[in-house]
């Protein structure tokens, strides 16, 4: 039994679920330029070309999937592993960085905010 299950409707575009519970929906255009490049979802199957001259593929087998919260650990420890973290110095600059813009900002939005309540109150002629 393959975990792709396909629906399509003539007012909207075809749409394809991967999964068992079929709650990821992706649109089959995306799909198949993902499988053009050579990427296949979990559980997706994948399309063979067939017999010469014959139009389009024929879905033959279904991509093996890993156990999800066990393979989404492992992958994540993985790539946690490739981040090259800030030190404590970097950081430090980063954070201070960070808050001065949002000062400026804030004060920049808070002044643009001012500038319009006088100008709508000269306008209106409200106190």
């Amino acid at each position: 039994m393959s975990d792709v299950t396909r629906r399509s409707t003539s007012d909207r575009p075809r749409v394809i679920t991967v999964g068992r519970l079929g709650h990821v929906p992706l649109l089959a255009g995306i799909r198949q330029q993902l499988s053009r490049a050579g990427i296949n979802l979990p559980g997706q199957a994948v399309e063979t070309p067939g017999r010469p001259g014959a139009k389009g593929g024929r879905a033959t087998k279904a991509v093996p999937t890993e156990r999800g919260f066990v393979r989404f650990i492992r992958e994540t420890r993985s790539e946690l592993r490739k981040v090259t973290w800030p030190t404590r110095e970097q950081a430090t600059r980063l954070t201070g960085v960070v808050i001065a813009v949002s000062v400026a900002v804030g004060l920049f939005m808070g002044g643009v905010d001012f500038v319009f309540e006088q100008l709508f109150k000269a306008i209106i002629g409200s106190p």
